[in-house]
């Protein structure tokens, strides 16, 4: 039988991915794209990571807009699966947010769910 398994990376930040970066909606259980998100105006919910308990809830997510053009980096992960950034872009590492210019190639592990 085909499965599929869905990682689903931390990310913090307005404005700061591409827009072919997919996003879950924890509350439709279905990810959309920014791009999509951004044209249709669709707000949905998101898995929010709670820094003083550790836990992750169901949070109303800010309205996706196209801000215009900037520098994207890429980053991969482990399983070959990827995203694309802009330098300030913030990822939860298990010590806490770094952005990707933080980042050190390698080195640098960050929180799935």
């Amino acid at each position: 039988p085909n499965r599929s398994l869905q990682i689903v990376l931390l990310i913090w930040g307005k404005g700061c991915i591409s827009g072919d970066t997919l996003i879950f909606d924890a509350e439709r259980n279905k990810s959309y794209t920014a791009k999509e998100l951004a044209e249709s105006g669709r707000t949905l919910q998101v898995l929010a990571h709670d820094g003083t308990s550790g836990a992750f809830q169901k949070q109303n997510a800010t309205r996706v807009e196209c801000i215009g053009r900037d520098i994207l980096l890429t980053v991969t992960l482990g399983d070959g699966s990827s995203f694309r950034g802009t330098l300030n872009h913030k990822c939860l590492t298990p010590t806490g947010y770094l952005s990707i210019s933080e980042m050190v190639p390698g080195q640098t592990e960050l929180q799935t769910l």
